[in-house]
């Protein structure tokens, strides 16, 4: 097994000269996305790496914000990456959006890329990869949904974790190797079932900024985020 690192790693390895890279991700209002990429961006202190994060102005709905980040990548061509980051949960117009997005993705040109990082049900899906692997899928149960029934198998693990506290979030980010490791795993059982719940692409993303940061240029986009 390769050898894992963490982000305590990175953050003590030397400067490399590696692309510097302007990533702006685009998260669901002031909720858990947000508020974790924002800590994982400052964690690592990455020169190279240039995390963009917009204030919350471009709704609530996928196609709102996906349309928010179309608008803010064609009008700034400063922007390498972009990744819209949303939940499937029980948005009504989720398959419009995707397929809105997909029309946009289909005419961006590499070497710049534009993607649509979908978590089923939700992004805490990501955050319990962190300590477990599990691919039972999240339904509604009462007045909780899908999400909800992912936030309760979180705090099994994480127990004092809330969408806005800081702490809980920063405890994840020594186990991001790990919770990659998980992802990978899901997401191809997922993908080979055609059930997508639960599942999540996040673990791409995440990547990509460490392999920047370690200088690993033959990883610094993988084949998933290219264009």
């Amino acid at each position: 097994m390769a050898r894992r690192t963490t982000l305590t790693q990175l953050r003590r390895r030397p400067a490399k000269l590696t692309p510097r890279l302007r990533i702006m991700i685009v998260c669901e209002g002031e909720k858990t996305e947000r508020i974790y990429f924002s800590l994982f961006a400052t964690a690592l202190r990455a020169a190279n790496v240039q995390l963009e994060i917009p204030p919350r102005e471009c709704g609530t709905d996928p196609k709102s914000f996906i349309t928010f980040g179309m608008t803010k990548f064609d009008d700034d061509v400063g922007i390498d990456r972009c990744f819209c980051i949303i939940d499937r949960d029980s948005h009504a117009n989720f398959d419009e959006a995707m397929d809105y997005a997909s029309t946009f993705i289909g005419r961006v040109q590499i070497p710049r890329a534009f993607d649509v990082i979908v978590s089923y049900p939700s992004f805490e899906y990501w955050l319990l990869m962190h300590y477990v692997r599990t691919t039972k899928p999240f339904s509604k149960s009462g007045k909780k949904s899908p999400g909800d029934m992912v936030v309760a198998e979180l705090k099994k693990h994480l127990p004092n974790y809330a969408k806005n506290a800081i702490d809980p979030m920063k405890a994840l980010f020594d186990k991001t190797t790990v919770a990659i490791e998980n992802a990978e795993s899901t997401y191809k059982a997922a993908s080979s079932s055609g059930n997508m719940n639960p599942s999540t692409r996040v673990h791409l993303v995440v990547s990509l900024i460490m392999n920047l940061i370690k200088g690993d240029l033959d990883q610094v986009l993988p084949k998933e985020l290219q264009g």
